[in-house]
């Protein structure tokens, strides 16, 4: 799946939603002006014109933030939606209520009504869209952080990989059935990384634990990295450690998920 938010803006469809913005702009003042007797206008025609303005503006500034890289980044995906469709209900329920203004205007003379009416559906609008703005916040550093904990797993297990290959390379220094007990739970750990809840969790005793594990995994590392320059004699005792530590951390993992899930 392609990742939007990180790809180049396309600086052509800016420049035209842009223009397309200005040239609405342009074209709605001139028709407030060309279509109306300067005698006959209403105390809510500039309200109205600037209110319309406003519309077109919210319309289009909701695509030009997909042009722009810097805002983009700022949004969830899956939260951009529900802000498209607020604004586009705003902008439909503004659009009646100025129809419907304009159509009674004959029969009700004040404007209050008009100007208390829109002014309360713009707050209730202001306050939906800034409820929204404060869970896309939430959501942005809750999305942050699980790419952090599966970014740290991916590389716990990256690292795992990396000592099993090294352990299966050093499997000529050993006694085969030896060799095999420890290969066979060492590969058992190598899939616990690859489908364990991701590390990062903030539970103190679990974060503990990760950290026991990470220090762990290095300690196998290096365990294994130096059979090559070992003593023959001493690799029977370094195939037990190495069995040990394996098992330790496998005991420690299963202990971390109990806790997960309590």
């Amino acid at each position: 799946m392609i990742n939007m938010s990180n790809r180049e803006p396309n600086k052509n469809g800016l420049f035209i939603t842009v223009g397309l913005l200005i040239l609405s702009l342009v074209v709605t003042i001139w028709l407030f002006f060309y279509l109306s007797n300067p005698q006959a206008r209403s105390e809510t025609f500039g309200f109205t014109l600037f209110f319309v303005c406003f519309l077109e503006f919210l319309f289009f500034g909701y695509f030009i933030v997909l042009f722009i890289l810097g805002l983009r980044k700022r949004i969830v995906v899956a939260i951009y939606p529900s802000i498209g469709f607020i604004i586009s209900l705003y902008i439909l329920v503004s659009v009646i209520i100025i129809i419907a203004h304009n159509l009674l205007s004959i029969w009700v003379k004040s404007p209050k009504a008009y100007f208390v009416v829109l002014s309360i559906e713009t707050l209730i609008f202001l306050i939906i869209l800034s409820s929204i703005i404060v869970l896309n916040k939430y959501k942005k550093g809750e999305d942050i952080q699980t790419e952090a904990e599966k970014t740290e797993l991916t590389n716990l297990s990256v690292k795992m990989q990396e000592i099993y290959q090294n352990f299966t390379n050093c499997k000529s220094y050993f006694e085969l059935q030896a060799y095999r007990n420890v290969e066979r739970d060492m590969r058992k750990l190598k899939e616990k990384f690859q489908f364990c809840t991701p590390f990062g969790r903030s539970v103190p005793e679990v974060e503990e634990i990760e950290k026991q594990i990470e220090d762990k995994i290095l300690s196998l590392g290096k365990l294994i990295n130096d059979i090559p320059a070992m003593p023959k004699e001493e690799l029977a005792k370094r195939l037990e450690n190495i069995k040990s530590l394996i098992t330790s951390i496998i005991q420690a993992m299963e202990r971390r998920e109990k806790l997960l899930i309590k």
